[in-house]
């Protein structure tokens, strides 16, 4: 993920470290929790690295993002997530294509 702010809607930016990055296997769980998602969300990696991705969410997916993830499709949205202390950050999420190709789909 980069550094520009992302929102929409009227929502409040949240500032991404650029070295943010979270991996969730293909039952949901999280692998791999970076330097910056604990900057970015509070979570030291022992809190996080085995629970399912959607302990995160402070709201659900859109429809869009669930129908996509469903079909085994590349998807990318902004996601409600919670941060440690409750507060709610905006952030750009998005499933990569390499992995959508690797995994069997079709990466489109």
């Amino acid at each position: 993920m980069d550094s520009e702010h992302v929102a929409s809607g009227g929502k409040v930016p949240t500032p991404v470290p650029e070295d943010s990055a979270v991996v969730v296997d293909a039952r949901g769980s999280v692998m791999v929790w970076s330097a910056g998602a604990t900057q970015l969300l509070g979570y030291e990696p022992e809190e996080i690295v085995g629970h399912h991705a959607t302990d995160l969410l402070a709201a659900d997916l859109p429809a869009s993002a669930r129908r996509h993830i469903a079909e085994g499709r590349q998807w990318a949205t902004e996601v409600a997530l919670r941060h440690r202390e409750g507060v709610v950050s905006w952030c750009g999420c998005e499933e990569p294509r390499w992995w959508t190709r690797r995994a069997g789909g079709s990466g489109s």
